[in-house]
């Protein structure tokens, strides 16, 4: 049976199977091996077919809703393209539910219309007439596989409706032509399914819509190929959006299914080497319920900083879950980023455009096509009564590129094409009407007659020696359709009397062989239109008319938004054609059916040439396939938005477009020298966001945790969230981790790496050198002048009897510790640094050893006074110098030795880590023992001022010698814990110890030296000898008479000598009545300079 739109019980005839000498069973019909011959499939495959076939027969066939029979839209032809759409949603109690405006009607029509176009080209395929059998998927995988067994039952088993009767004769058994490929399906999960039982009898298959990825697997889907991009490219494209707008944290939802699956696992993986963090990941199952879609937005709801929610979801599935949305009142708190399966399409928003406002959604790279949309506009239903015509299709002869052909014929031309019209009939028995076409000169003669399904007559007769020349080979001489068995020797002689179809092709030229068009555009090929007009205009057909119902006039205007994917089905269909026009030119020497390709191409040469196929489309881009089956990836992107107060539209806003240059990881090709690289444009200009979606001001936020401060890491309390935690002063940032810069470096405020300190060192203008210079250089004005008043009144008592020389030296010292401060204080380099370990304890030995020598001679002196009169050894001041020599060369020594030993340089401290002081390269431990000799001679001073402190009034310069080393040792026990308790700040240990090195000297200045300055510049009548005359000043003033001492014994005089000049005191018991004042004034002998 060859009938347009009809409807027919599966009645499942004898299966013979015949063995093959490779060992292959295959059921075959009854037809001869050279026609109609099905392609092998081994045990289990023809096994399986048995039992999906039997099952399939035996069930009750359910469509669109209607029990007992299945429909289809069978339009006969030369060759036949199969065609898979889904006509119908998924039902719940019902294999089919409501009818598909957009990916079914549209798409289906796409297809006819493409048949259309083809049939009436004179370069593309001429002289062949496309076919087609169109089944409904209902959008279900198993309903799909279910559906697809009458692309090749025929050639397993017999159909009653197979056979023909004609004038009484013998039934003759003429199978149904095989299909070349199939055009479909539009799921990737539906796709799946029926691929892999194509792919048992080799039929090629392209797909306008499936994308997943599992099917670029050429191991698993050899025989499918796809003329859109699969989802890794689609993953790829919605990442750049993703990461184009910083969004670091969205939710996931995907259909149960190889498409929802496998392309939100392509996803998943590109997003989380982008950084890209899952907030939740929500599947819809099969079978979901309503609630089902409630309990997702809930559980989406719970990561309310996952504002960007991707979407690999179908369109019925996409409505339910933005009803849901609106349902719980989360209008405008999700951002939707959705697939292809949403794409532009009108269905998924339709009556909820406020939940949608802002989506964003990609469908692969298209242009619309004018002819289409002017095509499905004309088209009307078939309305009872209105039986189709035999005229023309509704579009006029002028109308070029989208004319679909007339009713004239032309037999001149090498290349014409016939055309004219058939009927159609529904349902198991029919009548179809009756008329003659009569084409001139004897070429082509078609008789129509009435007919049916079980009997009936028919004659077409041939011209003789018809043999067009460029069209169709119907065999020479004359012909009678039903003289053989199967196709018999020559293609054309088919039997087409049953179809009541005539003409040379079968059908017009652009009616795909038979279309139901006429005019007014009556739609008679499509079985599914009357029931899409009246759920598009929501009306009846139906007499009488229900109550509350609108009747259908069947002139409504339609007014549609072409479906994203209708171009596509366009060019798959082209692709098959240009794949078989070019197999046709090699194969056979020109495009006619040879019987080298009777009754099919075999699927494996046709494959080929489909893979190789490469063409300019109807959308003006070309066609093509890489090795896995796949056309280049390329998408628009599009955002829904608001285009004035009721109107609502798909505004494009940029493109994403993959370029090859190495294999990619998402590839199932084994051809592994490529990979994909993209490029993202979009127009900021036009996308527009709602006041809730504006996060930032600009565009929607969606992170889970906001990017930490400079110097903050992140402690993650999941794989996305995080709090922040302030890493030290002293650290870097490394991968989320705090890493300390090593001593003497910082990090940059950024964190981001270290830097070199640059050392410290404490300047001149610092408070802390500041008061220390000032103090030492009031002591070195205060030692310069005492030094010029002793040398101006050198030879008056009171120097004299103070002991010149060591006066001397000990101002000497003292002038060194004040100037120790300027080399102390001065920037640290390898000559300071040499003069302070030089100077600084040879400064504080030259004081305190004048000062030890002179408390030691003291002693010595009276504590041998008392017990004898014999003088002391070594008190004049030639041995006083030689002592404290001595006594400062042990000092000199040692920090000689030291600069050899440990030659003097600077170094580096870090009292913090983020700092840096450059000081000499002298450890405590030597400065300990530098200073350590000093501390001896301090204690030892102190020793022996304690020893002196009764002596006589008049010599109580013992006296001052002790408050000045009680001053010292309180000093220089300050120092220590000051010092060494402040390591960590150089500033206060330098300034510590210039004030103790200076306030040393002072109390050794202030003490010793500035009693005897005050009398020698104020009170100079007490710088006088007692029983002398008056000693003369600067200007020969006379201050008092000098005395002179009565001469007593030598021991006596040895014993009494209190002074550098050999003065001869008076014994201990008269002493104090020889000493005025504060100063001794004893008259020296006049051989004191001859004392030892």
């Amino acid at each position: 049976m060859a009938t347009l739109g009809h409807s027919r019980s599966d009645v499942l005839g004898p299966l013979p199977l015949r063995h093959l000498p490779d060992g292959e069973d295959v059921a075959r019909g009854e037809a001869d091996p050279r026609g109609g011959r099905p392609p092998r499939a081994g045990r289990w495959g023809a096994g399986l077919l048995l039992l999906l076939l039997l099952l399939s027969s035996g069930a009750e066939r359910v469509g669109a809703g209607r029990p007992d029979k299945v429909k289809m839209v069978d339009i006969p032809g030369d060759v036949i393209f199969g065609g898979m759409f889904p006509m119908h949603e998924r039902g719940t109690d019902e294999p089919c539910g409501s009818i598909k405006e957009e990916k079914g009607i549209q798409r289906m029509e796409a297809m006819l219309y493409a048949l259309d176009l083809i049939n009436r080209d004179s370069t593309l395929l001429p002289n062949i007439t496309l076919g087609a059998l169109i089944l409904d998927t209902c959008s279900s995988d198993t309903y799909a596989l279910e559906q697809s067994m009458e692309f090749f039952k025929s050639s397993i088993n017999q159909d009653a409706s197979d056979f023909k009767c004609k004038g009484g004769k013998k039934p003759i058994y003429t199978p149904p032509k095989p299909v070349v490929g199939v055009i479909g399906a539009a799921s990737s999960s539906v796709s799946v399914m029926i691929a892999n039982i194509l792919r048992l009898f080799k039929i090629p298959q392209i797909s306008y819509a499936s994308t997943s990825t599992e099917l670029s697997d050429k191991s698993r889907f050899e025989y499918f190929s796809r003329v859109v991009p699969p989802d890794n490219f689609q993953a790829m494209a919605m990442v750049e959006v993703v990461k184009a707008f910083d969004w670091k944290y969205v939710s996931t939802v995907a259909d149960e299914g190889d498409y929802g699956e496998k392309g939100i696992a392509s996803f998943t993986k590109l997003a989380e080497n982008s950084g890209i963090c899952i907030a939740a990941a929500e599947r819809v199952l099969r079978n979901t319920k309503p609630e089902d879609f409630d309990l997702i937005i809930e559980r989406l709801s719970e990561k309310p900083n996952a504002r960007v929610v991707i979407m690999f979801v179908n369109e019925d599935n996409t409505r339910r879950l933005l009803a849901a949305a609106v349902k719980a009142g989360r209008t405008g708190q999700f951002l939707w980023v959705g697939s292809d399966s949403w794409g532009a399409k009108i269905h998924p928003v339709r009556d909820q455009e406020e939940a949608a406002l802002g989506a964003i959604t990609i469908l692969p790279r298209r242009s619309s096509l004018a002819g289409f949309d002017k095509y499905l506009r004309a088209l009307r239903p078939r309305q009872k009564g209105t039986p189709c015509s035999e005229s023309g299709p509704y579009f006029d002869d002028d109308d070029d590129d989208e004319h679909l052909g007339s009713s004239s014929s032309s037999g001149s031309s090498s290349s014409s094409k016939i055309y004219s019209y058939g009927t159609v009939s529904s349902g198991n028995s029919g009548s179809y009407g009756s008329g003659v076409s009569d084409f001139s000169s004897d070429r082509f003669r078609t008789v129509y007659s009435s007919s049916s399904f079980s009997s009936g007559s028919g004659a077409q007769d041939y011209g003789s020696n018809f043999g067009k020349s460029g069209m169709d080979d119907y065999g020479s001489g004359s012909s009678s359709y039903g003289s053989n068995s199967g196709y018999g020797s020559s293609y054309g002689s088919s039997d087409y009397s049953s179809s009541g179809f005539s003409g040379s092709r079968g059908g017009y030229r652009g009616g795909s062989g038979g279309s139901g068009v006429v005019e007014d555009g009556r739609n008679c090929r499509n079985v599914w239109f009357k029931e899409f007009w009246t759920q598009h205009f929501n009306c009846t057909f139906r007499n009488p008319l229900p109550p509350g119902r609108r009747a259908c006039t069947g002139h409504e205007d339609i007014t549609h938004e072409q479906e994203g994917l209708v171009p596509f089905v366009v060019d798959a269909v082209y692709a098959l054609a240009w794949a078989l026009h070019e197999l046709l030119e090699d194969t056979c020497g020109s495009v006619h059916l040879c019987p080298a390709v009777l009754p099919a191409p075999g699927g494996p040469l046709m494959l080929q040439y489909i893979r190789n196929v490469s063409f300019v489309g109807q959308q003006g881009r070309e066609v093509k396939f890489n090795a896995d089956g796949d056309a280049p990836g390329s998408y628009f992107i599009y955002q829904y938005q608001r285009i004035n107060h009721n109107a609502y539209d798909y505004v494009l806003i940029g493109s994403w477009t993959e370029k090859r240059t190495r294999q990619h990881p998402l590839r199932h090709s084994t051809h592994r020298t490529q990979r994909w690289r993209s490029r993202l444009n979009l127009n900021a200009s036009k996308m527009v966001w709602t006041l809730e979606q504006r996060g930032n001001g600009t565009h929607p936020i969606s992170i889970c945790s906001s990017q930490c401060p400079a110097g903050h890491i992140r402690n993650f309390q999941d794989s996305c969230c995080w709090s922040c935690v302030p890493c030290p002063e002293h650290a870097m940032i490394y991968n989320d981790t705090c890493r300390s810069c090593d001593l003497g470096w910082a990090p940059t405020p950024d964190k981001v790496s270290c830097y070199k300190l640059t050392p410290e060192y404490l300047t001149w203008n610092s408070p802390w050198a500041i008061v220390p210079l000032v103090f030492s250089s009031l002591g070195l004005l205060c030692t310069l002048l005492t030094t010029l008043t002793f040398i101006r009144y050198n030879a008056t008592p009171v120097i004299m009897a103070s002991g010149r020389e060591l006066c001397y030296v000990l101002l000497s010292g003292i002038a060194l510790c004040y100037m120790m401060t300027f080399v102390i204080l001065a920037p640290p380099s390898t000559s300071t640094c040499t003069l302070l370990r030089l100077g600084l304890g040879l400064g504080l030995c030259t004081c305190y050893s004048a000062i030890f020598t002179k408390t030691n001679r003291i002693s010595r002196i009276f504590n041998r006074g008392i017990k004898s009169i014999k003088r002391p050894s070594y008190t004049s001041p030639r041995s006083q110098i030689v002592i404290c020599s001595g006594l400062v060369s042990v000092q000199l020594i040692g920090v000689v030795g030291w600069l050899i030993v440990e030659a003097p340089t600077t170094k580096e401290v870090h009292p913090y880590r983020l700092s840096a002081v450059l000081t000499c390269g002298i450890s405590n431990i030597s400065l300990i023992l530098s200073l350590g000799y000093n501390m001896v001679l301090i204690l030892l001073c102190t020793v022996y001022a304690f020893k002196t402190r009764k002596i006589p009034e008049n010599f109580n310069e013992a006296k001052y010698i002790g408050f000045t080393m009680y001053s010292t040792c309180i000093v220089w026990l300050a120092f220590v814990p000051i010092y060494f308790g402040t390591n960590n700040d150089y500033k206060i240990q330098l300034a510590s110890m210039c004030m103790c090195v200076s306030i040393s000297a002072s109390v050794s200045l202030g003490c010793l030296f500035t009693p005897k300055v005050y009398i020698v510049i104020f009170q100079p009548y007490k710088n006088v000898r007692q029983g002398s005359g008056p000693v003369k000043g600067p200007s020969n003033k006379s201050y008092g008479q000098s005395m002179r001492f009565t001469p007593r014994s030598q021991t006596a005089q040895s014993v009494l000598s209190v002074n550098h000049s050999g003065v001869v005191a008076p014994p201990p018991s008269t002493i104090s009545q020889q000493v005025n004042g504060d100063s001794l004034t004893a008259t020296p002998s006049l051989d004191d300079t001859s004392i030892t």
